[in-house]
């Protein structure tokens, strides 16, 4: 069984949307990503002095998950389809 270590992820997903809904894919596991806050940034940029480079608006997601410490994973992000969204699909 593989160890794990907990991480906060970060994401810039300003160029889809703000406000649809998001899902981090990490293996078979899932984890809601949220959206930033005022609050959630500063509280980053404290624990991550790195963020502090990346304006507000390039910081607009996260999600804390648990990450295989001895092992790769492949991660990806998804969000629902909306009706209509794509032409010829119901």
């Amino acid at each position: 069984m593989s160890t794990t270590e907990r991480s906060t992820l970060h994401f810039d997903l300003g160029h889809v949307g703000p406000d649809r809904e998001y899902t981090l894919h990490i293996g078979m596991a899932d984890h809601p990503l949220h959206r930033h806050t005022a609050q959630s940034r500063a509280s980053s940029r404290e624990q991550m002095p790195l963020l502090r480079v990346i304006p507000d608006e390039r910081l607009t997601h996260y999600a804390d998950a648990d990450l295989p410490s001895d092992a790769i994973a492949l991660r990806w992000v998804t969000t629902p389809k909306r009706r209509g969204q794509h032409p010829g699909l119901p």
